[in-house]
């Protein structure tokens, strides 16, 4: 899958826009192009979310928008029933910077 870095289109391979534009006197061959089929834009290929498989993320990240706030909300949901205060600043400390 693709996403346009102008215009956030997605699309698969094969469904890239193409063409030739011709460069110098006398046009040679030319030089081949591709782009967003919608904009022409350049484009980047992205990888589905590891959680849910949805695209709705930037081109360098693993999970999508909607799967991390949902972990980090049931996440803080458990912390703050399951833990005081005090347990908390200790977890806090143990961990700030450590790797899961």
């Amino acid at each position: 899958m693709y996403k346009c870095v102008e215009c956030g289109n997605l699309f698969e391979e094969g469904e890239q826009a193409e063409w030739i534009e011709m460069h110098g006197f006398n046009y040679g061959n030319g030089e081949k192009w591709s782009g967003c089929p919608l904009c022409k834009g350049d484009y980047e290929e992205i990888k589905p979310c590891k959680i849910c498989g949805s695209y709705d993320h930037d081109y360098d990240e693993d999970y999508c928008n909607t799967c991390k706030k949902d972990v980090k909300r049931r996440f803080e949901t458990f912390v703050e029933k399951e833990y005081t205060k005090e347990e908390r600043e200790l977890l806090n400390e143990l961990y700030d910077g450590e790797p899961l």
